[in-house]
């Protein structure tokens, strides 16, 4: 089916109208099929993430943050997993059954939700969500602006960045309450102000991304080899004085409390959690680095299989970064490499279906270089690779469970259970499309 849809694409008039007119196109069904994209875009997005935000706090998420903020407040160890769910189950008893997960957040993050705490639990819900609300606006902004350093905007432009929130940036983290569209904010001022030279604003962007550290290590060694020292330094301070200053003012002990959110990290990942990349793990489809997708085509999380995603990755990274070295920087090689660094970010390290974002970066480089190709018919493959891709990540994450549940005999199939992080998938992609452009753009480098 999927096949008939790629083929069929390929013929639509308006895919050739737009290619033809430059995707400046004045066409009445090009922008007919705009308007009707944004509309359905915002729409889906108010009615799958927005409302049901409002409607109820509906997940765990929040709770565990609030619950966190409590405990600080009241002095108590954060870090103290029965205490913390003890503290959890008091806020939202139903909801602390959900889940046994710790909390894995650093100490100044605790500092944040305890400001958040001291509201009501409805009233600093709605903060959150009226904030995720104002970051989401400005994330999209902020995409439009780096669009514009290399063409105007137009009708398919707008269409392109508002599709962007019927996906996990907009829909999961508004509906599962998680602090992702803070993170993609964070992300793309970090490279505004890196593109133009800022160092010291960006290190403290950088530094900022600290609050879920996953996100952290390769942007940090991507600006080193890039040899923006500055950056690097005011990275180390600031998130040096993040970590320690709240310890320190609120005389907690400060190695004592850190090893405590170094052991409570380590929970995150074993075999009971819900956050575990075993192929057995419920719901583990949902994560989007390679490791799980690896497990479940090996069959199994063991010493040896770990071994061979982590070798997979060390490869990855590795290749990616000496491109980067081997590139002569300049503001479109830039949102390549930053791009290339945010999808290997998401399948090098643990993420889930709300972080999808960081395969936008990525997005903004292959859209624009579609204008760049001379030869219509790869014009219309990269148009095409484009839309499939962006169709995908809009789709549905839990798809795959759903269909399971319909067809039990599903989640037996092997071939089944590696088809179905769809998301992973798309990431690969993503990943072997940034490869293939950046390869080709050394090969030109060093052939010039």
């Amino acid at each position: 089916m999927l096949f008939r849809q790629v083929h069929f694409f390929k013929q639509l008039t308006f895919i050739k109208s737009i290619q033809k007119q430059g995707f400046g196109s004045s066409s009445f069904v090009v922008k007919l099929l705009c308007i009707s994209i944004i509309i359905f875009s915002i729409g889906t997005f108010i009615y799958k993430g927005l409302l049901p935000s409002l409607r109820e706090i509906p997940t765990s998420d929040f709770y565990m943050f609030y619950a966190a903020g409590q405990l600080w407040n009241n002095g108590s160890n954060v870090y103290d997993y029965q205490l913390y769910r003890s503290q959890v189950y008091l806020i939202g008893k139903e909801v602390a059954l959900q889940t046994d997960a710790g909390y894995y957040y650093p100490p100044h993050a605790s500092v944040i939700f305890a400001m958040l705490s001291t509201l009501p639990l409805e009233q600093a819900h709605l903060l959150l969500v009226s904030l995720n609300v104002f970051l989401l606006i400005s994330s999209l902004s902020l995409f439009g602006l780096i669009l514009s350093w290399y063409r105007p905007i137009g009708i398919i432009e707008l269409t392109f960045i508002i599709s962007l929130i019927n996906t996990g940036l907009g829909r999961a983290n508004m509906r599962w309450n998680q602090l992702g569209i803070f993170i993609c904010f964070l992300l793309l001022m970090l490279f505004v102000l890196a593109v133009r030279r800022k160092q010291i604003l960006a290190g403290c962007f950088l530094s900022l991304l600290i609050i879920k550290p996953t996100f952290v290590p390769l942007y940090f060694g991507y600006y080193f080899i890039r040899r923006f020292y500055g950056l690097v330094a005011v990275f180390i301070v600031m998130t040096s004085l993040l970590i320690l200053l709240p310890l320190v003012l609120t005389d907690r002990p400060v190695v004592e409390t850190l090893a405590n959110w170094s052991e409570m990290r380590q929970i995150q990942g074993n075999p009971n959690s819900i956050d575990s990349p075993s192929p057995q793990a419920l719901h583990s489809e949902k994560l989007l680095y390679l490791a799980p997708l690896i497990y479940r085509i090996l069959t199994t999380q063991s010493e040896l299989t770990t071994v061979i995603a982590w070798l997979i990755i060390l490869v990855l990274n590795s290749y990616a970064f000496y491109l980067i070295i081997h590139s002569t920087p300049s503001s479109v090689v830039d949102l390549l490499d930053f791009g290339l660094v945010s999808v290997l970010s998401l399948l090098s390290i643990y993420h889930r279906h709300y972080d999808v974002f960081l395969l936008f970066p990525g997005l903004l480089y292959i859209y624009l270089h579609i204008f760049k190709v001379k030869h219509s018919r790869e014009q219309r493959y990269w148009i095409a690779f484009l839309v499939i891709i962006l169709l995908l990540i809009t789709l549905p994450i839990d798809m795959p469970e759903q269909l399971a549940r319909v067809y039990p005999a599903l989640r037996s199939n092997y071939l089944w259970n590696i088809v179905a992080p769809i998301e992973t998938w798309v990431s690969v992609a993503v990943l072997a499309a940034l490869f293939w452009l950046k390869t080709c753009q050394v090969g030109r480098n060093v052939n010039h």
